[in-house]
C-alpha cells in the first residue's frame, strides 16, 4: 500500500518545509502528523541527507520520535498560565474598584449626610435639597456599581448560567427607557426607543436586560445636555443586530480598540463628571458572547458612540 507523504502524513506541508529549514541548521523540528485514524500527534525529527561522492541526493534518512505527551503538557502549561493571567487581571480589576471607585460615592454620602445631620438648621431650603439631591446620586451610582460587581463576579466564577428563551427585544428596550429616563431627563437628554414589541430573539432575558441597561445609560453618560440617545434593532441574516447610538463625545481610535480588554479599561467621567469603571462593558461583552453573539463600537471624537451587539433570531 503506497501512501502520499505530503498529503496523508502531513496536516500543512508547510510544517515538513519549515523543518527541513531548521534540520539545515542542525535543530531538532517539532511538528504533528496524521495517524491512520486521523488523530494527530507531535513528531520530534532530526533528518539527514545521503549523497553520492559528487553531492548527488541518494536518499534521505532520520528519526522521528514522539513527543505528544511532552507537547500536550506545555500546550496545558501555556492554558494554565493564560488563566492564571487573566484571574490576576479579575482580581487586580476588583481590588481596583473597591479601593477607589466605591469608595469615592461612599465619601459624598457621608459628607453630605453628615452636613445635614450635625449643622441642617444653618442651611437653607434650596441648599438642603441640593445636598440630598447628591445623596441620591451617589446612592445610585454606588447601587449600580455593586449590581455590576456582584453580576461579573458570579459570571467569573461559573455561576450564571444562560437560559434562552423567545425573547421580546421591543419589552426589554421600553423596560430601559423607562428606568433611564429620568436619568437621562436631568442631563436634558432626549431617549428614543425605536424597536417594536415583536422584535423576538433566542436570549436569556435578564442578560440582554443588563447589556442594554449598561450600554443606555453608558451612552446617556457620554452625550452633553441637550443631545439624543437613540435604541434600535435591524434583522441581519440569522442575527439580532441591536445598536445604542448617542452624538455625546465620541472616542479615539486607540480607546475605542481597549474598550472591551479587562487590562486596559479605565475609569473616563461623564459629561457631567460622572464616574464609572468600565466594568459594565465587559459585563456586556461576556454576556453577548455567551449569548452567541458579538459586540462592538463604532465612534469617532465629536460625533458620538454607537455600540453594536448581536443576538440569535428566535425561530419560534
Amino acid at each position: 500500500m503506497s501512501i502520499n507523504i505530503k498529503t496523508d502524513l502531513y496536516f500543512d506541508i508547510n510544517d515538513r518545509e519549515s523543518a527541513i529549514l531548521k534540520e539545515k541548521k542542525e535543530e531538532m523540528a517539532i511538528y504533528p502528523l496524521r495517524k491512520k485514524d486521523g488523530s494527530r500527534i507531535w513528531v520530534e525529527d532530526h533528518g539527514w541527507v545521503k549523497t553520492d561522492e559528487q553531492g548527488n541526493i541518494l536518499q534521505y534518512e532520520g528519526v522521528l520520535r514522539d513527543v505528544t505527551e511532552r507537547v500536550n503538557a506545555g500546550l496545558q502549561l501555556k492554558k494554565y498560565a493564560d488563566e492564571l493571567k487573566i484571574a490576576n487581571d479579575t482580581k487586580d480589576k476588583l481590588f481596583s474598584i473597591i479601593a477607589h471607585d466605591l469608595r469615592s460615592p461612599f465619601t459624598i454620602l457621608m459628607g453630605y449626610a453628615g452636613l445635614l445631620s450635625d449643622d441642617y438648621e444653618e442651611y437653607s431650603e434650596e441648599e438642603r435639597k441640593d445636598m440630598i439631591k447628591h445623596i441620591k446620586d451617589a446612592a445610585e451610582n454606588n447601587f449600580l456599581l455593586l449590581e455590576n460587581l456582584l453580576t461579573w463576579s458570579r459570571s467569573q466564577r461559573g455561576q450564571i448560567k444562560v437560559n434562552a428563551v423567545k425573547t421580546d427585544i421591543g419589552n426589554i428596550s421600553i423596560e430601559i427607557i423607562g428606568i433611564l429616563n429620568p436619568v437621562a431627563a436631568a442631563k436634558n437628554i432626549q431617549l428614543t426607543n425605536k424597536i417594536t414589541p415583536g422584535t423576538f430573539a433566542w436570549a436569556d432575558t435578564s442578560m440582554v436586560h443588563t447589556i442594554l441597561l449598561n450600554l443606555t445609560n453608558n451612552a446617556i453618560k457620554f452625550t452633553n445636555s441637550g443631545g439624543l440617545v437613540i435604541i434600535e434593532a435591524g434583522i441581519s441574516g440569522d442575527k439580532i443586530q441591536v445598536s445604542v447610538k448617542d452624538n455625546g463625545v465620541g472616542m479615539a481610535q486607540e480607546e475605542v480598540k481597549n474598550i472591551f480588554r479587562l487590562d486596559a479599561t479605565h475609569s473616563t467621567p461623564g459629561t457631567a463628571n460622572e464616574k464609572g469603571t468600565g466594568l459594565g462593558l465587559l459585563i456586556c461583552k461576556e454576556f453577548a458572547e455567551k449569548l452567541g453573539g458579538t459586540i462592538w463600537v463604532e465612534s469617532e471624537p465629536g460625533k458620538g458612540s454607537t455600540f453594536i451587539f448581536t443576538l440569535p433570531v428566535s425561530q419560534d
